[in-house]
Parts: structure tokens; C-alpha cells; sequence
């Protein structure tokens, strides 16, 4: 900082050049200000204003080229913005922004019909290269046939009778069928990373333009970076009655800023939404492909199966909550082999606490040691008639073999 001399008193002081507002006034009193170390480091940086502008702008000009955008009536003459041909409009902030947010929204449903139709095109012309290549358009190239090849005889039918695809179910048949076609999904696969990339982009310049916000604030009022939020209006306030248009500049950088702010909060409210779809639908499927696994089960099994599961998993420290949580969000734990899993523990848990059938065994009769077994009254008939067949004779004797056999079969059977 140079010195001028006050030919008045004959004394130095401190030149003003570059300064202004009460840094300025300061050393027109004689002040020196006191160094700021957090202003040391952004100096060191070597981001000022005007160099925050060049990389603002640098940044802007890689992703696209500046496009005018004007005002016009409802003929759609464009407005005048000469003074000098005639009366010249003026808009506030928030029509100006409220007037930007509608074109641009214009301009994103434009582009995003643009591509449906280009891709529709797109397909189209596959469908033609595939024809002409002598290939079946609904094998995808998989399968070389002649354009006048028949078609067999189990492909005939009724073409609505087909099955969809696991995580086709609800798309039109159309649909379905062209995203069987490997180049159909291949460009629907460079369509969505094309979206996820210029997603990433735009996430990347808010924050930068964020980032260029904050330095562009801290360079017109460095004394605002150590108050509270609360008391910022009050500073401003104050700054307004000594250096008005400081303070204009000062709430514009933090209009700006909120601005990016609120951006930013959409773009990952709207990313979170995507995320959460995704979920759902891969879960969806999860839990499909899980019904095939575990086999036909009613409603009641189901819930059966999953109380099953809580106290099984309560045994190890796990709470109900904790388990639907982790469900909710962990996909690993919707996958058909997990659930597979989690149903045969189940299963073996069961087995283990069903109770044990008790098996009844007949005992043989309980004979006192030293005594005779007691003889059946079949065995005591049969030895009197043996006796009497001894002395027996002729047609008696005949009724008495009868009768004996008859005696023995009881005694065996008895």
C-alpha cells in the first residue's frame, strides 16, 4: 500500500486505493486493519472475484455454450431492451427467476420428447438392419434364419400367451418384446448413463457454483464469515446505511446462494426418490423369484413363517424392529437364496421343538421264579381228550380225534 503526503500538515498517509466502504474509512482515520488469518488462506488460495468469474465461466463454457435467453409479449415479439428505441420493461427478481424456471422446464420436456421420438427411430432402423441381415428381429441376432424360413410349429400361437420376463411385468407387450433385443437394450443402457452423467455434471457445478458463492461472499464481506445466522440481517442492516451498494452486492451473493441451495436439496430429494423406486422394484422381483423358491404357500404360512423368523432371530439379540429395518433396506436380506436360507432354518427349528412321540412297547407276562406256568384251559381240554382217546374205541374214538384237533387248534391260536 502506497502513502500520499497531506500538504497541509506535511504527514504521510496511508493511500486508499482499492479499498472502500469502512475498510476504506478506517485508514482514512489512521487505522491499520489487523490481519485476517481465515483471509490469508483465501488469498492464498488465489480465488478472488474475478478469478472465481473466469472459473465460473471456463466451467461453463465446457459443458455448453451460452444461450440467450429474452423476453416476449404474448405475440412473440421479442421485448425491448434498447432505452433508447422505447420504454423498456423492468422485472423483479422473482419474475425473473419464476420466467427461467418455466423455460427451462420447456426446453427439458422438449429434449425429452426429442429422444423418446430419436430412440424410437433408432429402433425402427435395428429392426430394418436386422430384416435385411437375414436375422430373426425377436432372436436379437442370436439365431441366423432365412427371411423365408418357416416358423416351427411350437413358436406359433398366441404371442400374449408368452410369460413375461422377470421385471417386465406391467410394460406393454411392445415393450416387452423390444427389450429382449440386445441392441434395443443396449441403447437404452447408453441413454440412461448419458442421463446419470449429465446428473453427475450438474451436481458438480452447483457445487462449484456453491463454492464460488461462498469465496465471492467472504471477499465482499469477510466479517459475515464469523457470525451467526442470526446475525446476519442485523449486519446487513447496518452495513445498508454506510455503504449501500456493498450491501446490494452482499444480498445478491447470498440470494444466489440460496438458490443454489434449494437446487441442490431438489436434485438429491429427486435422486433419493430414483434410489428408493429402484429398490422397490429390484425387491419386487426378489420377492417374486422367492415365491418360486419356497414353493406354493398361503397368506396365513407366510405370516406364520416370518413370527417364526423373529423369534428365531430374537435368540441371537436381534429385535423385531431391527429386522424389518434391515429388510427395508438391505437387499441382500430380500435375495431368493437368503430367503431360502432364513425358511430351512425355520423349518429345522420346528423339527427340533415338535414334540417326541412316545413309542409303547408290549411287555411279556411277569412269571413268579419257581413255579409252573400256568396252563391255558385249551392245553388242559386237549390232554383230557388224549387221555380218553388212549382207551378209546371205534366211532367214539373217531369223534374224540376230532375233538382233539379241534383242541389243539384253539391252544395254538388261544
Amino acid at each position: 500500500m502506497s502513502e500520499t503526503r497531506d500538504e497541509a500538515t506535511g504527514q504521510f498517509a496511508p493511500s486508499t486505493d482499492g479499498l472502500f466502504g469502512q475498510e476504506a474509512a478506517l485508514v482514512e482515520a489512521g487505522y491499520v486493519p489487523m490481519p485476517d488469518p481465515e483471509k490469508q488462506k483465501q488469498d492464498d488460495i488465489g480465488l478472488d472475484v474475478n478469478g472465481g468469474a473466469e472459473v465460473l465461466t471456463a466451467i461453463r463454457e465446457d459443458e455448453a455454450p451460452i444461450e440467450e435467453v429474452v423476453f416476449h409479449d404474448a405475440n412473440g415479439e421479442r421485448l425491448n431492451s434498447d432505452i433508447n428505441e422505447g420504454p423498456v420493461e423492468a422485472v423483479t427478481a422473482e419474475q425473473a427467476a419464476a420466467a427461467l424456471t418455466a423455460y427451462r422446464e420447456a426446453n427439458n420436456d422438449s429434449a425429452a420428447k426429442s429422444i423418446s421420438e430419436s430412440f424410437a427411430d433408432e429402433i425402427d432402423a435395428l429392426r430394418g438392419d436386422a430384416i435385411k441381415d437375414g436375422l430373426d428381429p425377436k432372436a436379437a441376432g442370436i439365431d441366423k434364419v432365412s427371411p423365408t424360413a418357416e416358423v416351427p410349429a411350437e413358436a406359433k400361437g398366441d404371442e400374449g400367451a408368452a410369460q413375461p420376463e422377470p421385471g417386465m411385468e406391467g410394460l406393454d407387450p411392445e415393450v416387452q418384446k423390444a427389450l429382449k433385443i440386445p441392441a434395443v437394450k443396449e441403447a437404452l443402457e447408453r441413454e440412461f448413463a448419458q442421463a446419470d452423467q449429465v446428473k453427475t455434471q450438474f451436481s458438480q457445478t452447483l457445487n462449484a457454483a456453491q463454492r464460488l458463492a461462498q469465496a465471492t461472499l467472504l471477499e465482499l464481506a469477510p466479517g459475515l464469515a464469523h457470525l451467526q445466522p442470526h446475525e446476519i440481517e442485523p449486519a446487513l442492516q447496518q452495513l445498508a446505511q454506510t455503504d449501500p451498494g456493498r450491501a446490494q452486492a452482499i444480498v445478491s451473493t447470498l440470494d444466489r446462494a440460496q438458490r443454489i441451495e434449494f437446487a441442490q436439496q431438489q436434485q438429491s430429494a429427486a435422486q433419493q426418490q430414483a434410489r428408493q423406486q429402484q429398490f422397490e422394484a429390484q425387491r419386487q422381483q426378489f420377492s417374486r423369484q422367492a415365491d418360486e423358491a419356497l414353493g406354493p404357500m398361503s397368506r396365513a404360512e407366510k405370516m406364520q413363517m416370518a413370527d417364526d423368523l423373529v423369534d428365531y432371530v430374537g435368540k441371537y439379540g436381534v429385535s423385531r424392529e431391527q429386522l424389518v429395518q434391515e429388510v427395508n433396506t438391505n437387499l441382500a436380506l430380500n435375495h431368493p437364496a437368503f430367503q431360502k436360507m432364513a425358511a430351512d432354518a425355520v423349518r429345522y427349528q420346528r423339527m427340533l421343538n415338535a414334540p417326541k412321540a412316545v413309542v409303547k412297547h408290549d411287555l411279556p407276562p411277569v412269571q413268579r421264579p419257581g413255579t409252573a406256568q400256568r396252563s391255558s384251559r385249551s392245553e388242559v381240554s386237549a390232554d383230557a381228550l388224549e387221555r380218553r382217546f388212549s382207551s378209546a374205541t371205534g366211532d367214539n374214538q373217531i369223534r374224540l380225534a376230532a375233538a382233539l384237533t379241534e383242541a389243539r387248534r384253539s391252544a395254538r391260536n388261544g
